[in-house]
């Protein structure tokens, strides 16, 4: 027989074939008559290995002998487009270098809020560390490929050597997958979604309806008392028209039905998720609740299952019968084709006289898949399991053969081929002969005319046998995008705007005409677009999840299979550090925007917490505010009207009013009850107070946003949804705009440079591309970027580089700690632990004793000192040293008084406290 390891290496290698190509005569009954044969003829297995070489020529994604593996599902999988191939090989030995020591190598990954190679990685790449206390993706790609049915574990111990944790890891069949693939799983069914014969609670008063429309903390009040309950709008006040009810994510809502019914005179909307969904007149909609706290409604319900079952339906077949086949006797044909092939599809032509299908239950058919389709308008039975089903005309009907043998239907009656959530994607041209290559080579005429047929999606292939030195593209006026790949030894140079740029061997060039500009740019490629829809991040990779309690500083990895062993060096994990948010919705003369969506929508805080490397992210509400007068120092009273023109960044008074709420919060955090106006700022701890904010201006009503502050702990957003929003949050931990530059770590790269990452969603098990759906590279939030998948993540991707420079930021902050001696930790690396540390207050809360040069500071002195101020600073130097600092008695008196001494003399000073002296 043919070797099943090589017949697998051409099926990931080989591009998809035409399952229609076939090495057997075209006459179906000829066919079946071959098959019949085969299976009958007692040399078979010769027979067989040579139709199975003829096969591995033509059509090498079918591995005939496939069903004699152990564990074989017996569907042909379709062939995967790895984002991650990476191989780290030792110089010396030419070896791939292992992750893990021992005898099981292999590479490491992780994933928090981004995906971290625990040890090797390209060279002078930065990456962020792990964060204790957060749920952890960790893949293992083992060296040698382990069979999907074989069990391989990870044991986590902990730095004393005392506690483990073992836990099997998931096969690579269920490594996560992106988020435009994913499918979300539910355990509701479409017909959970029948309206209730009574409701326990219906909301009909007007006033009431106002208030739900208006709050949504009253909105989730009411739907916290009852399971089912209606809503039935009418008489709401114009203002309140056009804001959407926030149907917030929530396991604690599980199981909960809402009806939304709409007799008023213009559109509800309800917000949930990420989508919006939009009540007419007179209409109504149902929500609800599943067991992971996510709302749905009946289609969405519907197309979820379809989805969920179309993932096991092959998007090809091994053999289809179309219009001109004709079987007189499914009896006899469909046992040999089921013995044949793992995926038949069967198309019921008009003129079939057929009446009558039986699917005979057998256990050689286990995991085999028929898809029945009918073109007739002659109803066709379907006899299965001791059941009959009807196939109309325009059906599409699926049956799978369990362990057992038995035939099941697939609860999905349409096209799995049109059921997707990947992005369709055809060139409007691909240019792959060598005379079109010439014509282009000589000059621009060519691609010119492609232009003016609006041709705006182009790909070009090269090769050897149809290479040029050459190519030359035209200036243009309106947008497209070229796609160049060569397999050619030589080089290929394409000239664009004055230049060149070189078309090496196995790379892709990506360019696209800027209008604006009238200029070509090129786009790093880092996925071709063809291949969206089969991407993965890794082949042969195992994965499961750890719960945050386990990701501890100095915890032990093992990798187990079988008798083998991987071990993972010492893995480096940061501080566990918490960020806070404070959320203000603030109009100054006018009534606030209410329009922040980030604080009316837990389900946006979940999603931003997805993207940054912290253990926790705190977010507090505030009520909206108006700020109706300003009353000055001097007397000045000012209401109604700012004396300015206002702009999208804030002007005088908007400042005032953005540091006064904002430094009275960081203040009153850290216990300080008032500061100056023109005080320092003081951020001491991780929290931002992120603005929403409105002013009447004498140029009208403007809205504010724009805004962050560099480690001032401030920003301003007139959107919270969005790059803005991670844009502005991202100055307030130091970073600046265009961090790493405009084109090397400021931007998102493929996974064999440096700087790249994919992201993770843990609540829902996804990754987050670094790319957009054309294949081209993403941009850093802070450099441009946006979101690239706003159904599941509304937040821009954070390169590597800025992720880390993030962490260190919150590492370098105190932390609160209730437990500390001063109320205050803070992180310390070389020991890994978080450590009491003193808060040193802000400079306008201490008084600096003076000094002068010789002469001693005396007892009189400081107390005299502290019957003004609560914190004292001494500061010595060499031209302002004293010899002796003699200090108050302790005593009920001086509680809670703080006197800091900083010295940086060449001499000594001698300090005397409670009758004891000290030299420093």
């Amino acid at each position: 027989m043919i070797e099943k390891n090589e017949i697998i290496q051409n099926i990931i290698k080989t591009p998809p074939f035409n399952s229609l190509a076939s090495p057997y005569s075209t006459s179906l009954e000829n066919n079946i008559c071959e098959i019949f044969q085969i299976l009958n003829n007692e040399n078979s297995e010769s027979n067989v290995e040579i139709i199975s070489h003829e096969y591995k020529t033509n059509n090498p994604l079918i591995h005939l002998d496939r069903n004699d593996e152990k564990g074989s599902s017996g569907i042909r999988p379709d062939k995967a487009i790895y984002f991650n191939e990476n191989k780290f090989i030792d110089p010396i030995t030419h070896k791939e270098i292992s992750d893990t020591s021992g005898e099981l190598k292999g590479s490491v990954y992780f994933a928090q809020n981004s995906i971290i190679p625990a040890v090797n990685r390209i060279e002078g790449d930065i990456q962020p560390t792990l964060v204790p206390n957060r749920k952890t993706l960790i893949m293992f790609k083992p060296q040698h490929k382990i069979p999907d049915n074989e069990d391989v574990y990870i044991e986590i111990t902990d730095s004393k050597g005392t506690g483990s944790y073992i836990k099997k890891l998931s096969p690579p069949s269920k490594l996560p997958q992106l988020s435009y693939l994913s499918i979300y799983e539910t355990n509701l069914r479409p017909r959970d979604f029948k309206k209730p014969s009574f409701f326990d609670l219906e909301v009909r008063n007007v006033n009431q309806l106002n208030k739900v429309l208006e709050s949504p903390n009253y909105f989730n009040q009411l739907i916290s008392k009852a399971d089912n309950i209606k809503f039935n709008f009418s008489g709401i006040k114009y203002d309140n028209w056009t804001k959407p009810i926030h149907l917030n994510s929530n396991p604690k809502y599980r199981g909960k039905n809402i009806v939304f019914y709409n007799s008023t005179n213009s559109n509800i909307i309800i917000r949930y998720s990420n989508k919006y969904h939009t009540i007419e007149q007179n209409h109504s909609i149902q929500f609800i609740c599943d067991n992971s706290g996510r709302w749905l409604t009946k289609p969405e319900t519907k197309k979820l299952k379809e989805l969920s079952v179309s993932k096991k339906i092959p998007k090809t077949f091994d053999y289809e019968l179309h219009n001109k086949d004709k079987i007189e006797n499914y009896d006899i044909a469909l046992p040999l084709l089921l013995k044949r092939y793992s995926s038949i599809k069967i198309n019921i032509h008009d003129n079939s006289d057929v009446k009558k299908i039986k699917l005979t239950n057998n256990k050689q058919y286990e995991s085999k898949i028929i898809q029945f389709s009918s073109e007739s308008m002659e109803k066709k039975k379907i006899n299965f399991n001791n059941k009959e089903i009807t196939l109309k005309k325009g059906d599409f009907l699926y049956f799978v053969c369990d362990k057992k043998g038995i035939w099941r239907k697939l609860s999905i009656n349409t096209d799995a081929s049109k059921l997707s959530l990947g992005k369709s994607f055809e060139y409007d041209e691909v240019i792959n002969e060598k005379e079109k290559l010439e014509q282009m080579q000589e000059n621009t005429q060519f691609m010119e005319n492609l232009l003016l047929r609006n041709q705006r999606q182009i790909r070009i292939d090269i090769n050897d046998e149809n290479w040029v030195d050459s190519i030359k593209l035209p200036n243009g006026n309106r947008y497209c995008y070229i796609t160049f790949n060569t397999t050619a030894s030589k080089n290929t140079k394409i000239h664009i705007n004055g230049t060149y740029l070189e078309l090496k061997k196995g790379e892709h060039l990506n360019l696209d005409f800027v209008t604006k500009t009238k200029k070509w740019r090129n786009n790093p490629l880092i996925v071709l677009p063809e291949h969206m829809n089969n991407l993965e991040y890794m082949e042969n990779t195992w994965s499961t999840t750890i719960p945050g309690e386990y990701i501890q500083p100095n915890i032990k990895i093992d990798f187990i299979h079988k008798n083998k062993m991987g071990i993972l060096p010492k893995t480096t994990i940061g501080a566990p550090t918490m960020l806070r948010l404070h959320l203000l919705d603030i109009g100054i003369f006018t009534e606030p925007r209410d329009k922040f969506d980030f604080r009316d929508t837990p389900e946006l805080n979940r999603q931003y917490y997805q993207q940054i490397p912290a253990s926790i992210l705190l977010v507090n509400r505030y009520e909206s505010t108006r700020v109706d007068q300003f009353v000055f120092g001097d007397g000045t009273i000012l209401k109604e009207v700012i004396p300015e023109n206002g702009g999208w960044h804030e002007e005088s008074i908007s400042k005032i009013t953005r540091w006064a709420y904002g430094e009275g919060i960081h203040m009153a955090t850290s216990g300080i009850n008032s500061s100056p106006d023109d005080g320092p700022t003081f951020v001491p701890t991780p929290q931002i107070v992120v603005y929403n904010s409105v002013g009447q201006y004498q140029n009208g009503r403007v809205i504010h946003g724009g805004m962050g502050s560099y480690t001032g702990g401030l920003a301003s957003v007139e959107d919270s949804i969005g790059n803005e929003f991670s844009h502005e949050l991202g100055h307030n931990f130091d970073i600046i705009d265009f961090y790493g530059g405009h084109t090397e770590l400021g931007i998102h790269r493929p996974s064999h440079q440096k700087n790249s990452t994919w992201g993770w969603d843990a609540d829902n098990n996804m990754f987050i591309p670094n790319f957009e759906r054309s294949g081209i590279a993403d941009h850093d939030a802070m450099n441009g970027g946006s979101p690239k998948d706003e159904s599941n993540n509304a937040y821009s991707l954070y390169t590597p580089n800025t992720l880390a420079a993030i962490q260190q930021r919150l590492e370098k902050l105190h932390a609160f700690n209730s437990d500390s001696s001063t109320g205050y930790q803070k992180w310390n690396s070389e020991t890994s632990k978080m450590e009491d540390a003193y808060l040193e207050l802000p400079s306008f809360l201490q008084f600096n004793v003076p000094v002068k040069n010789g002469e001693d500071i005396s007892l009189y002195k400081l107390c005299k000192a502290l019957e003004k101020y609560d914190v004292l600073k001494i500061k010595l130097g060499n031209d302002y040293h004293s010899k002796n600092i003699h200090l108050p008695d302790a005593s009920s008196r001086n509680a809670e008084d703080t006197i800091i001494i900083e010295t940086c003399t060449d001499w000594d000073t001698t300090v005397h406290l409670n009758g004891e002296t000290e030299k420093n």
